[in-house]
């Protein structure tokens, strides 16, 4: 079965996005080591989470068919001081339907950044994650420390990974906007 990425919509995520969200971390933290998170946020947690990170970074969605198979945003990481630097998240649907989603969320993230003084962004992988890994890699990432066994996780110990990536030199201080996004990556990209 072939999917064209035209019928994939990458867009800011809702408030109202909020249960298929959930519905796709759930799995991450139930099921494996690769979230550190023990327990599911609730329905609740997981809007003011929308609400809170929109203000200030990129919060977008994936959606096929008018069902979200996976989001992506960045968050604080230790502002005030590294202001200039973000810390991604990426998450698709288990069984995800179609090839690249992550790819396509993180190449919309990287575009809404390129128009801030973002010049990091950092990646918090457990070592086990061999596909996330490969994954950062393959978007330009470089492995920035390793710490052993740093977390616990249903009684196993964990190492750690960040990963970072350059994504433009110094420039002005220029606070993210939330945009009004509801392209197709086409539309947004040009080869």
């Amino acid at each position: 079965m072939l999917f064209h990425q035209k019928e994939v919509i990458i867009r800011q995520a809702q408030i109202t996005d909020a249960q298929s969200i959930q519905s796709i971390y759930r799995p991450y933290i139930l099921n494996t080591n690769f979230n550190l998170e023990s327990e599911v946020p609730t329905l609740e947690a997981t809007a003011k989470k929308i609400e809170n990170l929109s203000k200030k970074y990129p919060f977008i969605v994936a959606e096929y068919k008018d069902t979200v198979i996976g989001f992506a945003y960045l968050s604080e990481f230790y502002e005030p001081f590294l202001s200039h630097t973000g810390l991604l998240s990426i998450y698709t649907a288990e069984n995800c339907p179609v090839k690249g989603v992550g790819h396509e969320l993180y190449t919309v993230i990287e575009f809404l950044l390129s128009q801030t003084s973002t010049e990091y962004i950092i990646s918090t992988i457990v070592a086990d994650n061999h596909r996330s890994l490969r994954f950062h890699e393959k978007e330009g990432f470089e492995t920035m420390l390793t710490f052993p066994k740093l977390a616990q996780k249903a009684g196993k110990l964990i190492d750690v990974i960040w990963m970072r990536k350059a994504i433009k030199a110094a420039s002005p201080i220029i606070q993210y906007q939330p945009l009004q996004l509801d392209f197709e990556r086409d539309n947004l990209i040009t080869e």
